[in-house]
C-alpha cells in the first residue's frame, strides 16, 4: 500500500476494536472509486447489489477501506470472507427455533445516544443511526427484531464482539483443568519467553491489564516504528514494506511500560486477545475455527455457518473477525442464560463460567482506570455508574450481573443472565449502542 494509505490504516484501525473514531469519506485514500453515494439510508443495502457495484468494490478494495463508517462498509461488513481469508465455523443438526412474542416495551425503551434521546423504534429508523440489524430475545423468544440495513439471512462481521469467544474458550479450558489462569502465559507459549510477555499471568491478559504498551488505542498507534503499528498493518494483510515480519512476530516485540505493573490499569488490546487465541490453539492442538465449531456452533441449533477470518500469519482473528447471522449471534448469547436449554441439548457454558465473568472481576482496576488512567489506551464506552468492572474480554459487567461487549462501527452483544435476555445488533456507524442495549433490557424486565 502507498504511504498515505498506511497512515490512514493506522489512524482508523483502532476502530476495529474500540469504535473510538470514524473518518469522513473525504479522508479515504487509494484508488477505490465510490460506486455508492456516501451515507445513504441503510435501507438500500437490503436490496440486491448490482454486479457492477460488487465488482467495483472488490476490485478497488484496500484494507484501510474497511474502517471509515461509509457505505462501502455496508458491503464489507456483510461480505467479510471476500476480503479477508476465512475458515468456516460449521453449524449442525436441527435449527433451534426462536418463537416470536413481540413486546412493545423494547421498541419504546428510551436512552441517550449520540443522536439525542431516542426510543429504540425511533433510533432504528433514524437516518444517521446506520443500524443494520437489531434483535432482542427474552426467555428464548424474539420480542423485538428489525433489519433496516441487511437481510436476516446475511452474515455480518462481529468486530470486537468476537473477543468474548476467546475469553469463553479460556474459561472453559480453565474449568477442565487444562489451563491455570494464575500461570504466566509463557508456561504454555514458549515463544514468549524472553519477550515482555514473559511472566504475565493469563488472567491479566484476559482482563487486558498486562502493563504492556500493547494498546491499539494508545500513542503507539501513531508511531511507525512501534510493534503495535506494525501489527495493525500486517494483521489485515497490508504492510508489504514490513515483510517478512508477520503480525505474530510484531506481537512478540511489544515493549512494557516503565513502572507499570500488570493488574494496575485496564489497557484495551486486541493483541492480548490474539495471544489468548494462540494459547487456546496450543492447549487444544486444533485450529480455533474447529474448536468453536465443536464446542459452540454445531451444538446450538444455528441457522447458518459462521466464518472466522485469518490474519497474515494464518492465525484466526479471534479479536474481531467472526461473522454470522444476527439471530445466531443472539443464540450464542443465550448460552449464557437460563434459556440455553431452548437451543442446545447440553449446557455448553456452565453456571460456574458465567459466575466467574460476573463475580471474579476486579472492580478496583476499572475504578482506578476511570479515575487515573484515561489518557492512554483505555476503552470505557459507557459512563453508566452501574458498570462494576470489565471481565474476561467483556467490556462491562454491571452490578446486576448483566454483561456487554462492543465492536467497531456499533456491533454489540448484551447478555443478562438474571433477566434471561439477550440483545444483539449490527451497524455501520460511528456510534456505540451499549446504553441503548442496557435501556432495552431494563424496559423488557425492569428488575431481575
Amino acid at each position: 500500500m502507498p504511504t498515505a494509505a498506511n497512515s490512514l490504516l493506522v489512524t482508523v484501525f483502532s476502530a476495529l476494536t474500540a469504535g473510538l473514531i470514524a473518518l469522513p469519506v473525504a479522508a479515504q485514500e487509494g484508488p477505490l472509486q465510490d460506486p455508492l453515494p456516501p451515507q445513504r439510508n441503510v435501507s438500500f443495502a437490503t436490496k440486491p447489489m448490482t454486479l457492477e457495484t460488487g465488482y467495483e468494490l472488490r476490485k478497488g478494495f484496500q484494507p484501510h477501506a474497511i474502517f471509515p463508517a461509509t457505505d462501502y462498509n455496508l458491503y464489507y461488513h456483510r461480505h467479510w470472507p471476500e476480503f479477508i481469508p476465512s475458515h468456516v465455523i460449521s453449524r449442525a443438526g436441527q435449527v433451534s427455533e426462536l418463537p416470536y412474542k413481540p413486546n412493545p416495551a423494547a421498541g419504546q425503551a428510551t436512552s441517550i445516544t449520540g443522536l439525542g434521546e431516542l426510543a429504540l423504534d425511533d433510533l432504528i429508523n433514524h437516518p444517521d443511526s446506520r443500524i443494520q440489524g437489531f434483535v432482542v430475545v427474552h426467555e428464548g423468544s424474539i420480542v423485538y427484531e428489525a433489519y433496516p440495513g441487511m437481510r436476516e439471512t446475511d452474515n455480518h462481521v462481529w468486530m470486537s464482539s468476537t473477543k468474548t469467544i476467546a475469553g469463553l474458550l479460556v474459561s472453559q479450558l480453565e474449568e477442565e483443568g487444562k489451563i491455570n489462569v494464575s500461570d504466566p502465559i509463557d508456561a504454555y507459549l514458549e515463544e514468549l519467553k524472553g519477550t515482555s510477555w514473559e511472566g504475565i499471568r493469563i488472567i491479566d491478559i484476559l482482563d487486558m491489564t498486562t502493563g504492556l504498551d500493547a494498546s491499539e488505542v494508545s500513542p503507539a498507534l501513531f508511531n511507525p516504528d512501534h510493534p503495535v503499528h506494525h501489527w495493525q498493518k500486517l494483521v489485515l494483510h497490508g504492510g508489504e514494506e514490513l515483510k517478512p515480519m508477520t503480525s505474530r512476530e510484531a506481537i512478540r516485540a511489544v515493549p512494557d511500560i516503565a513502572d507499570l505493573e500488570p493488574g494496575y490499569y485496564y489497557h484495551y488490546s486486541s493483541l492480548a486477545t490474539q495471544i489468548l487465541g494462540f494459547l487456546v490453539e496450543q492447549v487444544e492442538d486444533q485450529r480455533l475455527s474447529d474448536i468453536v465449531t465443536d464446542r459452540i456452533w454445531s451444538k446450538m441449533g444455528a441457522e447458518g455457518d459462521a466464518t472466522l477470518g485469518l490474519n497474515d500469519a494464518g492465525n484466526a482473528g479471534i479479536f474481531a473477525f467472526m461473522s454470522s447471522r444476527l439471530r445466531d449471534k443472539a443464540r450464542y448469547g443465550m448460552l449464557y442464560t437460563p434459556s440455553w436449554n431452548k437451543i442446545a441439548q447440553e449446557q455448553l457454558i456452565s453456571d460456574a463460567v458465567v459466575k466467574k465473568i460476573q463475580t471474579e472481576c476486579r472492580p478496583e482496576i476499572y475504578a482506578r482506570t476511570r479515575q487515573e488512567g484515561l489518557d492512554a489506551g483505555n476503552w470505557l464506552p459507557s459512563a453508566d455508574s452501574d458498570v462494576l468492572c470489565n471481565s474476561r474480554q467483556w467490556d462491562a459487567v454491571y452490578t446486576d450481573g448483566d454483561m456487554y461487549k462492543t465492536g467497531s462501527h456499533g456491533q454489540g452483544i448484551y447478555v443478562s443472565p438474571a433477566r434471561d435476555l439477550v440483545v444483539a445488533f449490527y451497524s455501520t456507524s460511528p456510534h456505540d449502542w451499549q446504553d441503548v442495549a442496557r435501556s432495552v433490557a431494563k424496559a423488557v424486565v425492569p428488575a431481575p
